[in-house]
């Protein structure tokens, strides 16, 4: 008699065994299909564990701290250089601003000597001062007796607050009184001081010394002479370009005022003996 075969025996057991299979999943494979068809390239490697960092070693440490000390230094040089290089261009802009008021200066004392050669010039050129007469003109030009006559007062006044530029020289004076002596003048002072055509007129410190006495502004000038005549020597030629200056770029204001009756007082021996008369 045949024997019966079980259907069931060929089943597979929950635990599987060598001759069974395990139930087939679709799930699990069409995970594995959307995972080739969406990220082909990665597939498989987010299995792989990642290397763990452990910690830095001290080498690590020395050479970056050995940079960021280099990488410091080099920083602080550049700026040292960038502020050397911009102290030494402002110090050039100085010695150029220096060397260019020194020029200035310079210019402005040339010309002062010129229109002090000039005036000194037409003193010497004129006929009426190279020749003296003995008698009662020697004894006024040496300044012996107290003088008057005609004449004009000539008035020079700075600015209130002029700064050292904007002061009356003793320059200045020097071309006025020459261009007097070259009009005719017959006698001069200056704030009271009685001078002659070789006068001392010099500058010390911040004051003018006429006959080593010392003056300031407003500077009087009392002339005696044809009023005419010493006008036309102070507004003419080199001498009135040169007051004109003084006005236009200095402020100083030189004016002339004609006088019926100038009275000059005579002046002391040690002043005479400076003035040189030809006999």
């Amino acid at each position: 008699m045949a024997e019966q075969i079980d259907p069931g025996d060929n089943q597979e057991t929950p635990g599987g065994g060598s001759k069974d299979e395990k139930e087939y999943n679709p799930a699990a494979s069409m995970s594995l299909l959307q995972a080739l068809l969406y990220d082909p390239l990665n597939y498989g490697f987010s299995a792989v564990e990642k290397p763990k960092k452990g910690p830095r070693k001290p080498v690590e440490t020395v050479i970056l701290l050995v940079m960021a000390i280099i990488l410091s230094f080099g920083a602080t040089i550049a700026a040292k250089e960038l502020i050397s290089q911009e102290s030494s261009h402002e110090d050039a802009l100085g010695n150029l601003r220096e060397q260019i008021l020194r020029q200035r200066d310079a210019v402005n004392q040339l010309e002062a000597e010129n229109d002090e050669l000039t005036a000194s010039i037409a003193l010497l050129s004129s006929s009426e001062r190279t020749q003296v007469r003995s008698g009662d003109t020697a004894i006024q030009l040496a300044e012996l007796d107290q003088i008057h006559g005609p004449g004009v007062t000539v008035k020079m006044t700075e600015q209130d607050g002029a700064d050292a530029e904007s002061r009356v020289l003793d320059n200045d004076l020097r071309v006025v009184v020459n261009a007097l002596w070259s009009g005719g003048a017959e006698g001069i002072e200056i704030n009271g001081q009685r001078i002659g055509p070789t006068t001392a007129i010099r500058t010390a410190g911040r004051t003018i010394l006429v006959n080593f006495k010392a003056t300031v502004s407003p500077y009087e000038i009392r002339v005696i002479g044809d009023p005419e005549s010493l006008d036309r020597a102070l507004k003419t030629g080199t001498t009135g370009d040169y007051l004109s200056t003084l006005y236009s770029k200095y402020g100083i204001g030189v004016g002339i005022t004609v006088e019926k009756d100038v009275v000059l007082g005579p002046a002391s021996t040690r002043q005479a003996t400076s003035t040189v008369i030809v006999e």
